[in-house]
């Protein structure tokens, strides 16, 4: 898909994934993290454009041009507009926020990660309650995978569908960077 293919081109970390999984198997025998212990991202892109898969995978990473700051939330059964209030009380969800739906009826919520903020020291999950739970994936050292919109992959059900972008676009220049009363309760939530 042409968005993998630009988020690869900008430098990203992005992985083919293959019969509807939801993480890149091995490459030439190669397990994908060993790609950025090598730092070979040029070789990567080249896989990514030659590859037949079903899905491709996100990395975040410390060397990506647009901090990333993504919340993989696992609720089912809510629409967005329904869980926002739950994520952010009181704030209304800007426009260019990255909304992707996953194949079990979850959202990704995507953000420019704050300047000020150290990926590194963020949590891997938070529970905001009432059922509001999550892993948290960041442009940060861990390695962390997050499905790109557009993959194909198998839902809880044991059926395959696609994850899909619900609202914005797949293009980290234009993401706003989350609330501060969203950040303020991320930080505050410890794993």
């Amino acid at each position: 898909m042409s968005q993998w293919i630009s988020l690869s081109e900008a430098g990203y970390w992005v992985f083919p994934t293959r019969n509807r999984q939801k993480y890149p198997t091995t490459f030439n025998h190669k397990n994908w993290d060993v790609f950025i212990e090598n730092n070979e991202q040029e070789l990567l892109h080249a896989h990514l454009l030659h590859e037949t898969g079903t899905g491709a995978a996100l990395c975040p990473q410390p060397t990506d041009k647009v901090g990333l700051l993504i919340l993989d939330l696992d609720t089912y059964g809510i629409t967005f507009e329904d869980l926002w209030p739950h994520v952010c009380a009181g704030e209304e969800p800007d426009k260019a926020l990255l909304v992707v739906g996953s194949p079990s009826g979850g959202f990704h919520l995507w953000f420019k990660l704050p300047e000020d903020i150290n990926a590194d020291r963020l949590p891997a999950t938070f529970d905001f309650g009432e059922g509001v739970k999550g892993e948290v994936r960041a442009s940060s050292k861990a390695r962390r995978l997050i499905m790109l919109p557009g993959s194909l992959a198998m839902n809880k059900n044991g059926k395959p569908a696609k994850y899909r972008i619900l609202q914005g676009k797949l293009d980290p220049t234009t993401l706003p960077e989350p609330p501060l009363p969203l950040m303020a309760r991320l930080i505050a939530r410890k794993d």
